[in-house]
């Protein structure tokens, strides 16, 4: 690397790079092919790295990538085009093709959905979506945190496990219906939230104390005005009486906004009210 007087500019040569700055004084950095690459060789291992896992993923699902297209400025340095390309023909792969003016490419896009608007098909998850469930405890499978004993029957339960009503790869645009009840006390409201959890690991985890799953946020819904005459009544284990109703949680997606909406539904009809707050 050697520095010389000289313009504002950078030229990129297939065996030199020259950086040239003006600050106070004009200056020059002389940069070999040997220094860029070792300066850009960790970003392209991490760009390397991701596309082997999309490419796994993608084969696991049973679907096919057939080619590459880099964009974004860094898509037409031609040492990550050859890496890029290296990559490829080893995993059958091909081509690898980067369009005219890259750098602009992912703005371009995104005006011509803004003016055109969304043109997708079906829009597959990248993530697991669920929800926490209270099932009958196994000994030794199930922590030990995790049992409660249910207020009604006295059984005992895990209170950790995961219910995903959404898998990784899925179509987001299926409409799901998930059963559900719920109980209170004849001096609470009747209201309640579902708390909804997320994770980006291939395989979902059964409990929600892994590591790798992550809160999202909790639908608020609110029976409030619904017919008491149209719900179960019970007693629990401390005497106290309850109200229990059993719904549907129907979660769908806004083609438009991509937003997941949610609606409660009793016998088939939307009762009460479910919004989601974030956190």
């Amino acid at each position: 690397m050697s520095t010389y007087r000289g313009q504002v500019g950078c030229m990129q040569t297939p065996g030199l790079c020259i950086v040239w700055l003006c600050v106070t004084r004009p200056w020059a950095v002389f940069l070999s092919q040997q220094d860029m690459n070792d300066l850009f060789r960790p970003v392209e291992d991490e760009i390397i790295g991701l596309m082997a896992r999309q490419v796994e993923s993608a084969r696991n699902g049973g679907r096919v990538i057939d080619r590459v297209v880099l964009v974004g400025g860094f898509g037409e340095f031609f040492h990550l085009h050859e890496r890029v390309t290296a990559w490829c023909r080893e995993h059958g792969i091909g081509p690898v093709v980067s369009p005219e003016h890259p750098e602009t490419a992912i703005v371009r896009g995104a005006a011509l959905r803004g003016l055109q608007g969304a043109i997708l098909y079906e829009r597959r998850s990248n993530r697991h979506y669920g929800f926490l469930v209270s099932m009958p405890s196994r000994e030794g499978i199930d922590p030990s945190s995790a049992a409660v004993f249910d207020n009604l029957t006295g059984n005992k339960t895990c209170s950790g496990r995961m219910q995903w009503f959404i898998s990784k790869g899925e179509d987001m645009y299926t409409n799901r219906h998930i059963d559900l009840v719920h109980t209170w006390s004849r001096r609470n409201s009747l209201t309640t939230q579902v708390s909804i959890f997320s994770c980006s690991l291939d395989t979902a985890p059964e409990h929600m104390e892994h590591p790798q799953v992550e809160k999202l946020g909790k639908i608020l819904i609110d029976f409030t005005g619904m017919d008491e005459s149209t719900l179960s009544r019970g007693v629990s284990r401390s005497t106290s009486s309850t109200l229990m109703v059993r719904y549907q949680l129907q979660v769908s997606l806004d083609q438009r906004t991509g937003d997941m909406d949610f609606q409660t539904l009793v016998d088939g009809d939307k009762v009460g009210k479910a919004s989601m707050v974030f956190g």
